[in-house]
């Protein structure tokens, strides 16, 4: 790399610091929410790292993410004072160097310019404001499946035996983090299926490749075979099957809207020549491979567990922004840097909308009767556990009593922020017991609604109940016997 290239990819690198700063400093500051305090409450803070590897009793437990985590913070711990923040750097940092590290391999698959446009654009994303810094496995899945397909492609081009140990290694903690997270690799696996010359997928450089991702599954799940069976038999996820497809395609179809244009121009003008055809089956197979494991339960799952197929998408979107800047007659390549100067500001523009849209949104592409995983979820409007906490801390130390929290309310979130200020006695329905009922005397409650209340005296066995005050999404009340 001569000093000239040198300057100008420190130069783009530093302006893609800039909007990861801007588009995820807000988010690097926001209250725990449910799995991200159930992540630290269940599984972190176990005293040893199998113990989080043999504790899956549910797929909340993203066991490579969370033994990582440990270690971090281990490390941190003896350098700094713990607190929420010292556990959502973790996050940040796996996505700042995500985002590096895209950028540097993309330029060489696509070019410097729509590499560094690709990669704008997914910073200045929604769903990527919420899982650049949350305490779940997600944007490590993301940098496992752009580091699969690298490792994936460079097999199947060298065949050295270094890469087929690096992908099935990848491919081991991709789907350690979350089984799920096989459908990515199936992703790569087809876009790497030699549809032009089909007898190449008989011989041992495909075979080695295709059998690595399900060999990986079952050297890691093997061994807790039982517990990882019966996650299936939970009916956890949403009820509206068309609701998921909606979220998962309209969350990439938002968040990339200035790019699929130029690019599905290119790609419709390639799809109909007859020597481009077969070219195009990988990349529709792959565009639709979420709709089978949509439709293959019920309910459907949760619209975030293909988040990690998003660099497959991105690499294709990415081809054809670069087959449509390169088409015979537009003549771009006498205004390059005027081209990419615009293109980034439209996208940057778009991203700046999408921050300040985000709640329609929300509204029209994501199942009001399940959480939003891509737009604008509840812990990003009006969410503040720590305060609730703190006036329930204030009340108990002067009268102590128990507290109840619903559901709908996210225990997890208080009894997080609970701990840190000493306050016990929670009691809220989890899978381990039904919440107590009240013996004497008052108790506190926060609930979600106004119309959890009356549930709640019924399991508490309280009278009367009176609001304390409202937080946003939570309330707190006053429970009495009398």
């Amino acid at each position: 790399m001569t000093w000239e290239k040198n300057k100008k990819f420190l130069f783009l690198c530093s302006l893609l610091l800039c909007a990861f700063l801007y588009f995820s400093i807000d988010a690097l500051f926001r209250p725990l929410w449910f799995d991200e305090a159930l992540t630290l409450l269940e599984f972190v803070t176990r005293p040893r790292l199998m113990d989080i590897y043999r504790c899956y009793e549910i797929p909340n437990n993203h066991i490579i993410f969370n033994i990582i985590l440990k270690l971090w913070m281990s490390i941190h711990e003896k350098l700094f004072s713990i607190s929420d923040f010292s556990f959502r750097i973790f996050s940040f940092s796996v996505s700042l160097s995500t985002i590096f590290y895209l950028f540097t391999r993309w330029k060489k698959i696509m070019g410097t310019y729509v590499s560094f446009i690709i990669v704008l654009a997914l910073i200045c994303s929604m769903p990527f404001e919420i899982y650049c810094v949350a305490i779940r496995g997600y944007m490590l899945s993301f940098l496992l499946t752009a580091l699969s397909f690298d490792f994936c492609a460079s097999w199947l081009k060298k065949q050295k035996l270094l890469y087929a140990v690096l992908f099935f290694s990848a491919s081991l903690l991709s789907v350690g983090t979350m089984p799920s997270n096989l459908i990515a690799l199936c992703a790569i696996l087809i876009y790497f299926f030699p549809f032009r010359d089909i007898h190449k997928a008989f011989r041992y450089p495909y075979i080695i490749v295709a059998l690595l991702p399900a060999t990986a599954l079952i050297c890691f799940y093997a061994p807790i075979y039982s517990k990882f069976i019966k996650i299936f038999s939970l009916k956890e996820g949403c009820g509206n099957h068309f609701m998921v497809i909606l979220s998962v395609y309209g969350a990439f179809i938002v968040s990339f809207l200035p790019l699929l244009i130029p690019a599905a121009t290119a790609g419709s003008r390639r799809l109909f020549r007859k020597a481009h055809i077969i070219r195009s089956i990988p990349v529709l197979l792959i565009i639709a491979l979420p709709l089978p494991f949509i439709f293959m339960k019920t309910p459907a799952p949760f619209p975030r567990i293909f988040f990690p197929l998003w660099p497959v998408w991105l690499i294709i979107l990415g081809l054809g922004l670069k087959s449509f800047l390169c088409l015979r007659g537009l003549r771009m390549e006498k205004h390059k840097l005027l081209i990419f100067i615009s293109v980034s500001l439209c996208v940057l523009i778009w991203g700046l909308i999408q921050k300040q849209t985000k709640a329609g949104f929300s509204t029209y592409l994501s199942d009001k009767n399940s959480l939003d995983d891509y737009f604008q979820p509840y812990y990003q409007k009006n969410f503040d556990p720590p305060s609730v906490v703190k006036e329930i801390a204030k009340r108990v130390k002067e009268n102590p009593m128990p507290i109840y929290a619903t559901f709908q309310a996210d225990p997890y979130s208080l009894v997080f922020y609970g701990k840190l200020l000493d306050v016990p006695d929670w009691r809220y329905d989890n899978p381990r017991e039904n919440a107590k009922k009240l013996e004497s005397g008052n108790a506190l409650a926060v609930v979600h609604n106004d119309d959890e209340i009356e549930k709640l005296k019924e399991k508490s066995g309280a009278k009367k109940a009176f609001l304390i005050k409202s937080f946003g999404y939570q309330k707190l009340y006053q429970l009495s016997l009398e």
